[in-house]
């Protein structure tokens, strides 16, 4: 487990034989994991641009099914480590998310999000 895992809460993932095919990116590996395919669903819902602090939020409060106004922040920093760490920079490089200075938007083809 790495030391951004163990800080932001997040369980190492298994080793499994896929892993060496995704390492270097692609589909598979951004849709193989359930907080970026989280990310990618809220920020196809949105009309406009999002901050990173309302994604949290949405992400936090989806994967503790928690109302986003009754959320502590051991609820949310584990989220943001992770967002900010892993998956939004895994989604920036891939081009499915497009970082601006209004927020954060999906930037990717309607078809491609039929894997969600």
């Amino acid at each position: 487990m790495s030391e951004i895992e163990k800080h932001a809460g997040v369980p190492a993932a298994p080793v499994s034989p896929l892993s060496s095919e995704t390492e270097s990116g692609g589909r598979l590996d951004v849709f193989a994991d359930g907080r970026r395919r989280r990310a990618l669903a809220y920020l196809a819902e949105c009309d406009a641009p999002v901050s990173f602090d309302e994604l949290v939020v949405a992400i936090a409060a989806s994967e503790t099914q928690s109302a986003p106004d009754t959320l502590a922040e051991d609820a949310t920093k584990p989220v943001a480590i992770a967002l900010h760490h892993v998956h939004l920079p895994k989604l920036l490089h891939e081009g499915y998310v497009r970082a601006d200075a209004d927020g954060l938007v999906l930037d990717v083809e309607e078809t491609a999000l039929d894997a969600l």
